[in-house]
């Protein structure tokens, strides 16, 4: 007697298939999201040590210009302080270009009022590098122009709010403002400086300087020929050696 024997092998079935597809699909989001993550904080770890990089050209910057640091509006890009393509700025002397972990970070900002400055950066994942407590959530409100809700902010600005840094201007006014041509008259020079503070003034009246300290200043017998718009700016710089040229302040020569 023959008995033949069938063996039957279980095959999953297309709802166990699913399962495990889903199960692996789960797995394998977790897994990226802790890679994104792990990288995001690298480049926020790289620029924080950016930051720091800033900060310590600061610190050389304030040793040799009285403890007083670059001015700095909320619109300030940390860029400004080393310079662009076609200017140098304040910074570059101890910090020749802009840190490598910044140059592509557009979200950087600087602002400071002469004694006090913060630097933000904005970041990927916040936490361990969101806003550190040296920079008062009062500031961080007035300096949040356009920055995301996750930024570093280092400085050394005190418990209090920050001075609100406005850009820093510097605008003129003659008097009298217009003359008839061949005559000669006196004209009376005045500077206005905000968020700055001018020591020094270089008045460019007909193309020449007057170099003075006096605000408002006086030029004596002065004579216009010919008839024209006559274009008159003043150059103002800071005891940190900062200038500021202002608008045009025309005489008109009838």
């Amino acid at each position: 007697m023959n008995v033949t024997y069938t063996s039957r092998i279980k095959a999953f079935t297309l709802i166990e298939l699913l399962i495990v597809i889903g199960i692996i699909g789960l797995l394998s989001s977790v897994v990226l999201v802790a890679l994104s993550r792990a990288r995001n904080s690298t480049q926020d770890s790289a620029r924080v040590q950016a930051l720091v990089q800033v900060r310590s050209a600061l610190a050389i910057y304030a040793s040799n210009n009285n403890l007083q640091y670059p001015l700095g509006s909320a619109y300030s890009t940390v860029e400004s302080l080393v310079g662009l393509s076609s200017a140098q700025g304040p910074l570059y002397p101890y910090l020749k270009s802009l840190p490598a972990n910044l140059s592509s970070v557009a979200q950087s900002k600087y602002a400071s009022d002469g004694v006090h400055y913060e630097l933000l950066v904005t970041t990927q994942n916040g936490g361990q590098f969101a806003k550190n407590n040296s920079c008062d959530s009062s500031d961080y409100a007035t300096y949040n122009n356009g920055l995301t809700s996750l930024t570093y902010c280092i400085g050394n600005s005190p418990t209090a709010a920050l001075i609100a840094v406005g850009p820093a201007t510097v605008s003129c006014s003659v008097s009298p403002n217009q003359i008839a041509a061949g005559a000669t008259g006196s004209f009376i020079f005045t500077a206005s400086a905000s968020n700055f503070s001018p020591i020094s003034y270089v008045w460019i009246v007909k193309g020449q300087n007057y170099p003075t300290s006096s605000n408002p200043y006086t030029i004596n017998s002065l004579s216009f020929y010919p008839s024209a718009t006559w274009h008159v700016y003043v150059v103002a710089s800071d005891a940190s050696g900062n200038s500021l040229t202002s608008s045009d302040c025309p005489i008109t020569v009838n």
